[in-house]
């Protein structure tokens, strides 16, 4: 009867374990030590475009990671595999593939889990091309900020140029033109004080 018992409730927690990740708004995966794809959730299914029943059982590198990035990715799942921390967990800024070929950035934090003796790693992943885009504008309108900055600066430089050349045009002997500069030369630069 003990044993039914835990039975049951083992069944429980893994179906509310399951209801948990399936609704989770970031992707959850698990691999084994080959790479090889044991769970995907279904915001794995929304975000990489593959059901559950066409993901599991194939190798993740040949699914979602771009070529270019395989033998990184592979190296990557080793060292955690391998790792002698029994709660190993890494943080990757990865880029990867969906199903219809597009690629997105995305961030990805996966751990190393032992299960009786057999290794997993269990991995979220979340998709930050709004968040990416959304830095980019604000990049993008940081640089256009300054360089609106530096243009009024330097219009302001040549009007007070201009000033200086129109003091100077002015004039007809060279003390009257050194007066008026001084005093125009003080205005534009904003100083307390100027000599010629």
């Amino acid at each position: 009867l003990e044993t039914a018992e835990s039975a049951r409730e083992l069944r429980q927690s893994e179906a509310r374990t399951r209801l948990l990740l399936d609704n989770s708004p970031d992707a959850f995966v698990t691999l084994d030590r080959d790479g090889i794809i044991r769970s995907w959730n279904v915001a794995a299914e929304r975000m990489l475009g593959w059901a559950a029943s066409e993901a599991i059982g194939k190798p993740f590198r040949a699914l979602v990671t771009p070529p270019e990035h395989r033998d990184r990715h592979d190296a990557r799942r080793m060292e955690l595999v391998e790792s002698s921390d029994p709660v190993a967990t890494e943080h990757f800024e990865v880029e990867l593939l969906r199903r219809d070929g597009s690629r997105f950035p995305a961030e990805s934090t996966v751990s190393r889990v032992d299960v009786r003796g057999e290794v997993f790693l269990a991995g979220f992943i979340r998709d930050v091309t709004d968040r990416r885009r959304r830095q980019e504008e604000r990049d993008a309108l940081m640089r256009e900020q300054a360089a609106r900055a530096e243009a009024e600066r330097v219009a302001e430089m040549v009007s007070g140029m201009q000033l200086l050349v129109d003091a100077a045009l002015a004039h007809r002997t060279l003390n009257d033109i050194a007066a008026d500069l001084v005093t125009r030369v003080r205005g534009v630069l904003g100083a307390d004080a100027a000599v010629i």
